[in-house]
């Protein structure tokens, strides 16, 4: 397998924290792999993310993407890793295209007689919430890498990112 192709979580992993999300793994794969791309790789930087992917199987990399416990200053620290992290970006990025699909007709937006299509405020809500607990947990990521220095040597600083709060836009 492509080290493109990897998906470091699935749909399962998503259901934890969202569990009312209705999902199948071929709808939501690219969105993952979107994830991984735009919101995880330039929070790791290119070293980093390539590493963690070709040695994943490794303790370290396991810890960075599923969590762990550790003391930092003599406090203890728990890590949620960085599942819930792509989880929420994920999701963010399924729910923002999912009412609009491309089919050999062209662009169409698919509306059910048993339901009501949100709004485009109601879903860009959604999808600033779901960022925003993104955001959260991507804080806790590199919270944790800079607190572990001599285990992730490939961090190398901040690669771009940092501590923030999310910001809101209309559209």
């Amino acid at each position: 397998m492509a080290l493109q192709d990897l998906l470091l979580i699935t749909q399962d992993d998503i259901r934890i924290y969202r569990p009312t999300a209705t999902l199948n793994d071929k709808s939501i794969e690219p969105f993952i792999r979107e994830a991984q791309r735009h919101d995880l790789k330039p929070v790791l930087g290119d070293a980093l993310y390539r590493d963690m992917l070709e040695n994943l199987t490794t303790e370290k990399y396991s810890d960075l993407l599923n969590g762990k416990s550790y003391l930092h200053n003599a406090q203890s620290v728990y890590y949620e890793g960085i599942k819930p992290m792509l989880a929420y970006y994920s999701l963010a990025r399924y729910i923002k295209s999912a009412p609009v699909k491309a089919n050999r007709m062209g662009v169409v937006k698919k509306i059910s007689e048993q339901s009501e299509p949100s709004s485009v405020a109601e879903i860009n809500g959604e999808v600033n919430i779901l960022r925003s607990n993104a955001l959260d947990y991507q804080n806790g990521v590199i919270l944790f890498l800079r607190n572990n220095p001599t285990v992730y040597p490939l961090y190398g600083g901040n690669n771009g990112a940092r501590i923030t709060s999310f910001n809101f836009f209309k559209g």
